[in-house]
């Protein structure tokens, strides 16, 4: 292509190049402060480049890389990102933006630690800054704002999940079979749109879609996912440690509506177990969850189970997004309770739908349902009573 050397009004040089080129070496650059690990970007293609840098600025109508590697210092500590494309990249001032980018494969490890803090493989892909780098004493300049119009990822890209803090450990894969972003905003003010539906464990489904908005002060989001087939089982290692009992056998769907509005999130989920058989672990775990509860899990599930061995549950889900300690078992604790409710009563009619219908009554704007009094031994109500 075309090279040119200027120089500006202040005497700062600048360098303009033009043209196209396909380099067929591997770049490789170390990140400062990490020496094991290095980003190398193979075969990248770019077509119809302009780059200025006084002031930095630069445009590409094409570029295609063969893969991107960050690796560890062991051939297993690597992240690998095949098949990249990018469509009309421009950088200006503070500012990215492209029409697409399109990713064949990426393949992501993340993992949990036994003290509970998460790792991406390789680890950090962010290399933490030194006591003498810290940006608190550095003026920070504006945000870099980022805007792509399509994200797509390719399918079979998949995320590896391995959680050593509960034992024992458990791990999960995550394949994408599609997965798309519509406006990928950052800092640009504007909601971000996003879809992705695969596969999770052996037999699970998840669909995802919804939007979110991020910028410097502010994370909004608004999402609904779908889960079906998860085999309860293979989620023992957190209900033994959360309420106490093992699930020995029976199946999940889940329906999850999810906002975060001003720091705050809210939504509900909605559960369906099939088949459900369970153990207790005689813990505490399993003590608090029953006392919580007023009776066993074993008893809930035959009072909540329909005839084809379903149990249907509602859990509201809300907080501040900031200080998000609650306990989760007494989330479900409380949402089996309402339902145990509800569900005993109904069984016991037609007594239990007249308890439910005064219990409903009683609620409404306060109104008090007093007693009605009979004679001793009488079934007629007298004209005090009917007053």
């Amino acid at each position: 292509g075309e090279t040119s050397v200027s120089v500006s009004d202040d005497g700062t040089p600048g360098i303009d190049l033009k043209g196209d080129g396909k380099a067929s070496m591997m770049l490789v650059q170390h990140l400062p402060g990490q020496p094991g690990l290095q980003v190398k970007i193979e075969a990248p293609d770019i077509r119809q480049l302009s780059m200025n840098s006084a002031p930095l600025s630069l445009h590409a109508g094409k570029i295609d890389i063969d893969k991107i590697l960050l690796t560890g210092e062991t051939a297993e500590n690597n992240l690998p990102i095949t098949g990249i494309s990018l469509d009309a990249l421009d950088y200006r001032s503070d500012r990215l933006a492209a029409n697409k980018l399109s990713v064949d494969h990426v393949a992501i490890d993340i993992q949990r630690t036994h003290e509970g803090s998460y790792l991406v493989v390789p680890e950090p892909l962010i290399p933490a800054a030194s006591a003498d780098e810290s940006t608190s004493s550095k003026p920070q300049g504006p945000a870099t704002r980022i805007f792509i119009k399509t994200v797509t990822v390719g399918k079979d890209s998949h995320i590896q999940f391995s959680d050593y803090s509960v034992q024992p450990a458990f791990k999960t894969r995550l394949v994408l079979s599609s997965a798309q972003v519509n406006q990928l905003a950052v800092n640009e003010q504007k909601p971000t749109e996003f879809k992705a539906k695969g596969v999770l464990g052996e037999r699970g489904t998840f669909t995802l879609e919804g939007n979110v908005q991020t910028d410097e002060k502010s994370f909004d989001l608004d999402a609904t996912s779908k889960l079906s087939g998860l085999s309860l089982k293979h989620y023992s290692p957190y209900t033994s440690k959360l309420i106490g009992y093992q699930m020995d056998k029976g199946y999940l769907d889940l329906d999850i509506n999810t906002t975060i509005k001003q720091e705050k999130l809210g939504g509900n989920t909605k559960l369906k177990m099939t088949g459900l058989k369970v153990t207790s672990m005689n813990n505490e775990a399993q003590k608090d969850f029953d006392k919580s509860l007023g009776l066993s899990l074993h008893s809930a599930i035959s009072m909540l189970e329909d005839k084809k061995g379903h149990i249907d549950l509602t859990v509201p889900i809300g907080g501040d997004i900031n200080n998000p300690d609650f306990g989760m078992g007494d989330v479900i604790s409380k949402a089996l309770g309402k339902a145990i409710k509800g569900g005993l009563l109904i069984t016991l009619q037609p007594l239990g739908l007249a308890v439910l219908a005064v219990d409903a009554l009683s609620g409404l704007g306060g109104i008090p349902l007093g007693e009605v009094s009979f004679e001793p031994g009488s079934a007629v109500i007298n004209s005090v009573a009917a007053e």
